[in-house]
């Protein structure tokens, strides 16, 4: 129980009373009385709340779990599992999703009187569909890892287990005992898998074998393969789809129990009232043995083989951080619809009002940072700007960054971010956008004013200043037009309604010729041989092309400079091609998405840029990508 605080009313007074020193009597009575009540609600408010409890202000309502009441509701439980793993999860030959998990989420089901709807998806894909709500839970052999306990809830763990390692009958390969004697081996991992993970930090950041002997495939099979192709050494997934390999002949299982995993099934962070529930399911599943049961019939273990699950124990959460972008407090530019005007080389501070959304709390080991800009001087020499204080969950915080504008005239915008104490960028992605504008001549202090040179009108024989000094103005913007004081050599021609910005990427047909690794080096590495990949733009901002294995398509957006590629598509289908070609359309893929300008040589190269800090925070370009032309034909 809590009370507004109590206020109390001045009584009007008249104006001669000032000339009174003497108090009235009644009015003595009346604060003598007030007080008394006072008393006498405090003392009903310290029996109400007991002893030595004190009156705080009410906490906002906690945010409704209703994770389980909508199952209730529509009666039905959507499982997502990813059914290329047997045989944890695969099509049986009435081509229905069969396996130990989806047998397992079956019977969770009937034991909380609900439906069940199980749906394949790809793996790396199953956190996505529990986000997005296409899914109440994923029950998909995951382990449970601390990385993925950051970002959801997991149940009770089912089931234990461990890794089988593969390799051919005639490589020689002896039983493995101890990561050492990896070295000298390609590996082979199902992509954001546990044994990715564990691959890398047991093998790779060990020095035990190179990165580019760790090959990290989107589908076990595909592994698999490979290794039989004699395109790798050696292939870690699970004990009993490993078992399973087996069954042709050509592989051995020469290695197992290096890293044990534990296997529960996750959903949304915050879904306790659901996770309680399927945790029941589970205790009483445990008790009357359906778990050995399944355990039997879809694994092949005997009762004795099967480790039970743990008593769970509580997992402490990490707090997360979180930014939302409130106001502008200063140069305002209405969701860039306005840029403010600032003078050549103006100091002025932009202002944004921010709001801690996460749960940590912020102090000065956070900041914020510049980070990309439409131009090189967009920066405009701002510097990383440390919180002050702390600032807590739920509380807003006025932030300052001092600038100072560019002496060149046009429209800049810089994008900012906020960074916490691991250096990690969290949160909305702030921006300054100012328009810098043309000034008056000003006449040197030491020069006759009669001797200046006047200024020479601007004209259609102009040279206009450089592109990349400025971004396209929106239609709407009347712009001064700057004063010039050279004249041309050489006019270059306005675009037509046919050279709209980007209309160089056009009509051609761009193969990659090489691509970016490593961000910390410049060199570029060309596709993998017998592969090729196409990039084609159209006339309607959409581009398609073919990553080697598959083909994609997306939206772009450009002004001539700049360009942001969105994806929107993949076919996807099985390809039987060179080792590592996957791994190689996913890094592309990525690639393109993180592109921010585009530039065509003096040779016809399409080269593709992004921009980052060096060590002594000055902004430097990297090629991610580099294309030859050919001319444009139909993919």
């Amino acid at each position: 129980m809590s009370e507004e605080p109590l206020q109390e009313t001045q009584p009007e007074m008249d104006p001669d009373a000032n000339e009174s020193k003497k108090l009235n009597p009644w009015l003595i009575a009346l604060v003598v009385i007030g007080a008394l009540l006072v008393v006498f609600i405090i003392g009903l408010v310290a029996v109400n709340l007991g002893s030595g409890s004190t009156v705080e202000t009410p906490l906002p309502p906690a945010a409704v779990d209703d994770s389980w009441t909508k199952i209730e509701e529509t009666g039905v439980l959507r499982a997502a599992t990813s059914a290329d793993y047997p045989p944890f999860s695969f099509y049986n030959d009435q081509l229905a999703i069969d396996g130990y998990d989806p047998a397992l989420i079956r019977a969770i089901g009937a034991v909380l009187g609900v439906e069940v709807e199980v749906s394949d998806y790809a793996f790396d894909g199953l956190g996505g569909a529990l986000q997005v709500g296409q899914a109440d839970v994923a029950i998909a052999a995951l382990s449970v890892t601390a990385e993925r306990e950051a970002i959801a809830d997991f149940s009770n763990v089912y089931y234990i287990g461990s890794e089988g390692i593969l390799a051919q009958v005639s490589s020689g390969i002896g039983q493995i005992t101890d990561p050492g004697q990896f070295a000298g081996k390609r590996v082979g991992v199902q992509r954001q898998t546990i044994y990715q993970d564990w691959a890398q930090t047991a093998l790779v950041d060990t020095g035990i074998i190179p990165q580019d002997q760790l090959y990290a495939y989107a589908k076990p099979e595909h592994a698999v393969s490979d290794l039989k192709l004699n395109r790798l050494d050696v292939v870690i997934l699970d004990l009993q789809p490993a078992t399973l390999a087996l069954a042709d002949g050509d592989l051995a299982l020469v290695g197992q129990g290096l890293s044990q995993q534990r296997y529960a099934i996750a959903m949304v962070q915050g879904s306790n009232a659901l996770r309680s529930e399927i945790n029941k399911a589970l205790v009483t599943l445990q008790n009357d043995g359906t778990l050995n049961r399944l355990a039997e019939e879809y694994l092949g273990l005997k009762p004795e083989d099967i480790i039970p699950p743990p008593t769970p124990e509580p997992t402490p959460q990490p707090c997360i951080d979180a930014m939302e972008f409130v106001e502008n407090l200063t140069h305002d530019d209405a969701g860039l619809s306005h840029f403010p005007d600032v003078d050549p080389g103006e100091s002025f501070s932009k202002g944004w009002r921010i709001k801690n959304t996460g749960t940590c709390t912020w102090n000065s080991a956070y900041f914020l940072k510049y980070v990309r800009g439409s131009d090189p001087a967009a920066q405009m020499q701002g510097q990383p700007t440390a919180i002050q204080g702390e600032v807590h969950p739920d509380q807003t915080y006025d932030l300052y960054v001092d600038l100072v504008a560019p002496e060149a005239y046009g429209q800049y915008i810089a994008w900012w971010q906020m960074f916490n104490t691991a250096n990690q960028p969290f949160g909305e992605t702030l921006y300054v956008a100012v328009e810098v504008v043309s000034g008056e001549t000003v006449v040197p202090t030491d020069t006759p004013a009669d001797t200046a040179t006047p200024p020479i009108e601007a004209t259609e024989t102009a040279i206009p200043l450089p592109t990349e000094t400025a971004i396209p103005l929106p239609t709407d913007t009347t712009v001064p037009e700057p004063t010039l004081t050279t004249a041309p050599t050489e006019v270059p021609p306005e675009p037509t309604a046919t050279e709209k910005p980007g209309f160089d990427l056009l009509d051609t047909t761009w193969n990659v010729s090489g691509y970016r690794v490593d961000l910390d080096t410049d060199e570029l590495i060309q596709p993998i041989a017998e592969t090729k990949i196409e990039l084609l733009f159209d006339e309607e901002d959409n581009y398609t092309g073919n990553s080697g294995c598959n083909t994609y398509n997306g939206r772009y957006v450009t002004d001539g400079l700049k360009i942001i590629m969105t994806a929107t598509g993949l076919t996807q289908i099985n390809c039987e091609q060179p080792a590592g070609i996957m791994e190689q359309e996913a890094h592309y893929l990525q690639l393109l998405e993180q592109v921010e300008e585009y530039r065509i040589t003096e040779d016809g190269l399409l080269e593709m840029l992004r921009y980052i800090l060096d060590e002594n925070g000055d902004r430097v370009e990297k090629i991610l990508l580099e294309f030859e032309g050919l001319e444009a034909v139909p993919l």
